[in-house]
């Protein structure tokens, strides 16, 4: 990912990115993480699920995301406090509209 920082994007002060290990897990963790965040249902647990929730698949087998995907959206479904809260949170989150 240093080659992004060296093109000019500057690096998530979250941590956020591809490279780390927070966000680089196998797909039995990654479901055990949307379980807990969707159990405990704390601020950070709604913040890591909506950064969850908005990724994508660039590269390698597709299957692996869709399945991730569909095993999320029904843990999160099955929870209508955690819909809710996460509901809240895309309202009142403002999009930037200049640089």
């Amino acid at each position: 990912m240093e080659w992004l920082a060296l093109s000019g994007f500057a690096r998530c002060k979250g941590n956020v990115m591809a490279d780390s290990p927070n966000w680089c897990k196998a797909i039995d963790k990654w479901e055990g993480m949307v379980e807990t965040w969707t159990r405990r249902g704390r601020q950070d647990d709604i913040l890591n699920l909506n950064i969850f929730l908005d990724f994508r698949a660039i590269y390698g087998k597709m299957s692996l995301a869709s399945s991730l995907r569909e095993h999320a959206m029904k843990t999160v479904g099955r929870s209508r406090i955690i819909s809710h809260l996460l509901t809240k949170e895309e309202v009142t989150y403002r999009i930037p509209l200049n640089l």
